[in-house]
């Protein structure tokens, strides 16, 4: 069992996670590496569409005019990335199709999703980010819209790389590729074999392995539960994939 992780999932978000860690036994760090911001798209929401797809929480939390639109909608077909997406979108009273694993590329294989063609998608979501969806839709023959609602900025919290070199926290929560992305330029890569990630996807864990982590734990998603999981169920070995 982890005894101790760093939270870096955005200010505000990290409350259910940081009381299910604590009743657990693991101590817990907050120091967010992105900041999640509110930006307008400019895609015009009246227009009809036959699929939409939310990529994030984020997304679900941003984009309330979407969500407005689709409370009146009873012909379009919602999906969500993950459990936890399609859980954001419920709280909403939008009903969501999601993968039993979370990520794109599970995505893309429902049944659902596989004939498209001729079909208007619109993508919430935020600024830059993968294309993987949007581009394999595309291909299948739908016509794809982004609705960017957010952007994330890079944050270097000043205590965290003093207490991952006095060995007080040695465990850091890394929930996508823009967060591996923050620590990484908040840390020496000396440190890097002395942190354990813990990652919410196997795309995130070939990530780091190839920028030189060593210690990662998949986790088999982003919510509260599957974290969790991962670190209490984590000793010596347990979920450790070891690079060598």
């Amino acid at each position: 069992m982890a005894g101790n992780l760093v939270l870096t999932r955005p200010a505000g978000s990290n409350a259910q996670l940081e009381a299910a860690l604590r009743q657990a036994g693991v101590r817990t760090f907050e120091a967010p590496l992105i900041e999640i911001q509110a930006t307008k798209s400019g895609l015009p929401i009246e227009e009809p569409s036959a699929v939409v797809i939310f990529t994030s929480q984020n997304a679900v939390e941003h984009a309330p005019e979407v969500i407005a639109s689709l409370r009146k909608a009873s012909e379009t077909v919602v999906f969500a990335v993950g459990a936890a997406t399609k859980q954001k979108l419920a709280d909403e009273q939008i009903f969501a199709l999601a993968p039993i694993q979370p990520g794109s590329e599970f995505l893309l294989q429902l049944e659902e999703l596989r004939s498209v063609k001729g079909k208007t998608i619109t993508m919430v979501t935020g600024r830059g980010g993968r294309r993987l969806l949007e581009t394999e839709l595309a291909e299948r023959g739908a016509r794809v819209r982004r609705y960017e609602c957010y952007q994330r900025l890079l944050l270097d919290p000043p205590e965290l790389e003093r207490r991952l070199q006095r060995g007080e926290f040695d465990h850091v929560l890394v929930t996508s590729v823009d967060v591996l992305t923050a620590l990484m330029s908040c840390l020496g890569q000396g440190l890097y074999s002395n942190v354990t990630l813990v990652v919410t996807a196997a795309r995130i864990a070939e990530a780091a392995s190839k920028q030189g982590f060593k210690r990662l734990i998949q986790a088999r998603g982003a919510g509260v539960a599957e974290v969790l999981e991962a670190v209490t169920s984590a000793g010596p070995v347990g979920e450790m994939l070891e690079q060598e």
